[in-house]
């Protein structure tokens, strides 16, 4: 209680959710402080639910990408045309797992967020005709659109989407 107390009072964090478990048993469960500091304070649960952003690229995506090298239904080294065939032309077809999960694939950041468009059917479509910013392999780009078309070698290999399997 003591240590998130005093990160609270240290304007170090504006609140925070301590889970303990033990195998596989919740023994401690606790909201501290706020969620919400402005426009107006709104108080900390314990069902509070957290965005995790690009956590979801080391802890699900790349991870999911792994277990299926380890199970072998996949290499580092594949094009990804070989999962996700939609996905070829326009020098996309040189594009590797390693170079998607290493940023260096020559997709751009994100998609051009100014097209108003929703949901995973048009984001895939999106994607599937998304230009090359630079050469594969050629430099490094952080990009969302890498662990988007990761997510889809996912959902094609192992027949479930990335939520599920990861």
């Amino acid at each position: 209680d003591a240590v998130i107390q005093a990160s609270i009072d240290k304007k170090e964090l504006p609140g925070a959710v301590v889970l303990v478990a033990r195998r596989g048993r919740v023994v401690w469960r606790k909201a501290y402080g706020a969620r919400a500091v402005e426009p107006q304070r709104e108080a900390m649960t314990a069902d509070t639910i957290f965005d995790l952003a690009s956590l979801t690229k080391i802890v699900a995506t790349a991870t999911s990408i792994m277990i299926l090298i380890e199970r072998g239904q996949l290499r580092l080294a594949d094009p990804v045309v070989k999962f996700v065939p939609e996905i070829k032309g326009e020098g996309r077809d040189a594009i590797t797992i390693e170079q998607l999960l290493t940023h260096t694939s020559g997709f751009a950041p994100d998609f051009d967020l100014r097209e108003r468009w929703a949901g995973y059917a048009e984001a895939m479509k999106h994607l599937y005709r998304e230009p090359l910013r630079n050469q594969p392999g050629a430099r490094f780009v952080y990009s969302d659109l890498n662990y988007i078309t990761l997510g889809e070698v996912v959902h094609r290999v192992s027949g479930q989407m990335l939520d599920e399997f990861a």
